[in-house]
């Protein structure tokens, strides 16, 4: 069918705003690091030169590229004799064809190991742009399809590309997120176009994308499943090729992941619905405990500052009354709002079900990445807000907090900070996404805690007012940085000076006391508070380098400290139950106390 004018003129519209936006996206940037995405960089790269999904050719320059990283690198599982993706690995199947004609080219080149890890890190940045870019266009799509004129969806699309976690995450890295929102973004906008006009291939099709974006990362299943049931009310007899088209696509990936993994959805994702599904029970005393608890994960994955949607997508509060609009004046498109509404939220709990024992901050990133992929649906959401004329919402509110969107994820992208590792490691201490004076954009716009340093860089930096060890104390190197040796038994105590919140830091073994000959016991490290007559154990923990491999790599901790002024800290390293004090080559490091100050 040929295109008149109109449509000529928003297929034009659209392809400026992707050129625009991955322009912009392309641009230097000082981002963040991440090892989570280097499976989907790395798995072109495998297929067209290995013919296998096997890494074990990497791992010498894994460990070169991440010296801090424990030996089996959390990237990775070995399954028999080889070492394989953690993470769910349609992602790296789907580049490969991109990939394919730069991958052979630079094949003939024989590489090294370490010359195709960099070739996969060039290519993410051009491809996690390209994908980002995809995801935008796919919207402004979405929206011409439901009426909304090519002004308002080009405004809803350039807040969405720079106001939401698609500028601060898809764009940035090839994480699973970015990949399934563009699968469901083209599943809905197949349906939109094909409506009233769709043959059983189509809905083969739909089917067939959102059993992609499912393979691509397991807890999609939420947003895909209402999607599928969306499209299914308009011609129910249609169900049955809806869920072939489904199945054909991700029964491939479910045979991998049940032969490689043992598991339907391989990797991480069965680890975490099993604890989800089977473990954690608990008696019936603590239960109490556990829902208030877990209530206020949710919670934070909603407003916190640290990681809640809401906070850094200030806008989606509108999109909230866009949907009332929708149902009070029965928008044409009030069964798609409603259904999208529903998966998102059900989104959001499975990430709270499936993450709230684990990780649930997401590592290292900027604001909520793991519900980024169902942002899309608040920014569709507004479009009922903004087309109705006389509303409590007006254009100067919309406004703001669209500019206060754009510019959160603008400091994410140019000016992200330490907040996810210093002073105290997120998931070390997960409440940090609560405070309020010391957050990830307040970090970023140069606010930082006060810290008050006991031990870095191997020395004392604050004189104790005791310390006492085995061997004369000094600096030493262990898991590749500078730590303070502190032979068991040893004890150090330090003032707490006012205001200080809490007591945090690492502890470990040398090398040299389990290899090589080296044979230690074990030791117990233990943090406690004293202030008079009164102690108040902090922390505990025995570590046995000898017999437990994952006690080889320097252990963390952060604990608060009692509500009470004054008082002093005590480290002590004790020998285990044999009492045995030989190869106790021990040590602290990054060790200090964190105030409520903010400067």
């Amino acid at each position: 069918m040929k295109l008149r004018w109109p449509e000529h003129r928003r297929v034009i519209t659209g392809i400026a705003i992707g050129l625009v936006t991955l322009s912009i996206y392309l641009t230097p940037h000082r981002g963040h690091e991440t090892a989570d995405s280097i499976p989907t960089r790395l798995i072109p790269v495998l297929l067209l030169t290995q013919g296998n999904l096997d890494f074990d050719a990497y791992l010498a320059s894994f460990d070169r590229k991440f010296p801090r990283i424990d030996q089996h690198f959390y990237f990775l599982r070995k399954i028999g004799a080889h070492y394989v993706s953690f993470f769910p690995v349609a992602p790296g199947i789907l580049l490969t064809p991109l990939y394919a004609p730069f991958v052979l080219y630079h094949q003939a080149q024989h590489p090294s190991p370490d010359e195709w890890l960099a070739f996969a890190d060039r290519a993410e940045r051009i491809a996690a742009p390209g994908i980002a870019s995809l995801s935008v266009v796919l919207l402004y799509a979405i929206l011409i399809c439901m009426g909304a004129s090519p002004a308002r969806a080009s405004v809803l699309s350039v807040i969405y590309a720079f106001g939401t976690n698609v500028f601060s995450n898809f764009a940035q890295h090839l994480w699973q997120h970015g990949f399934c929102a563009v699968f469901v973004e083209a599943a809905i906008l197949v349906a939109l176009l094909r409506r009233n006009r769709a043959g059983w291939w189509q809905f083969l099709f739909i089917g067939g994308l959102l059993g992609i974006a499912t393979g691509c990362r397991p807890t999609t299943i939420a947003i895909a499943s209402v999607v599928l049931v969306w499209v299914a009310e308009w011609r129910k007899e249609r169900l049955i090729h809806l869920a072939t088209g489904f199945a054909i696509v991700f029964a491939p990936i479910a045979i991998y992941n049940y032969q490689t993994y043992g598991s339907l959805f391989g990797g991480y994702q069965s680890r975490l619905a099993y604890a989800t599904l089977i473990g954690h029970h608990q008696p019936l005393l603590s239960v109490w405990k556990s829902i208030s608890e877990q209530g206020a994960i949710f919670l934070a994955l909603l407003v916190s500052p640290g990681r809640g949607v809401l906070f850094y997508f200030p806008l989606g509060i509108v999109s909230i009354f866009g949907l009332y609009i929708a149902l009070k004046r029965r928008d044409a498109w009030a069964s798609l709002y409603i259904w999208l509404a529903v998966g998102a939220l059900v989104h959001v709990f499975l990430v709270w079900l499936s993450t709230r024992n684990y990780d649930w901050v997401g590592g290292h990133s900027w604001g909520p990445r793991y519900l980024s992929e169902v942002e899309f649906v608040l920014v569709i959401m507004l479009l009922p807000a903004l087309q109705e004329a006389r509303t409590a919402i007006t254009p100067s509110l919309v406004a703001s907090l669209a500019v206060v969107s754009i510019f959160i994820q603008v400091v994410g992208v140019y000016a992200f900070s330490d907040w996810n590792s210093w002073p105290i490691e997120i998931r070390q201490l997960p409440s940090r996404v609560w405070w309020w004076r010391d957050n990830p954009v307040s970090r970023a716009l140069g606010r930082r805690p006060v810290i008050h340093e006991l031990i870095s860089h191997g020395t004392v930096q604050t004189s104790p007012l005791k310390l006492v060890a085995a061997v004369p104390s000094r600096r030493v190197r262990a898991q590749h940085q500078d730590a303070l040796l502190m032979h068991v038994p040893s004890e150090l105590q330090f003032v707490v000076p006012d205001r200080a919140t809490y007591v945090f830091g690492s502890f470990g073994f040398v090398p040299g006391a389990y290899r090589n000959g080296g044979a230690t016991k074990g030791a117990e490290f233990r943090v406690s508070w004293v202030q008079a007559n009164e102690e108040v154990e902090l922390f505990r923990r025995f570590v046995n380098p000898s017999e437990v491999p994952g006690d080889r790599r320097l252990r963390s901790f952060a604990e608060r400290l009692p509500d009470k002024p004054g008082g002093r800290v005590v480290f002590q390293i004790n020998p285990g139950r044999s009492k045995d004090t030989s190869w106790g080559w021990t040590v602290w490091t990054d060790v200090g106390l964190l105030t409520d100050e903010v400067r």
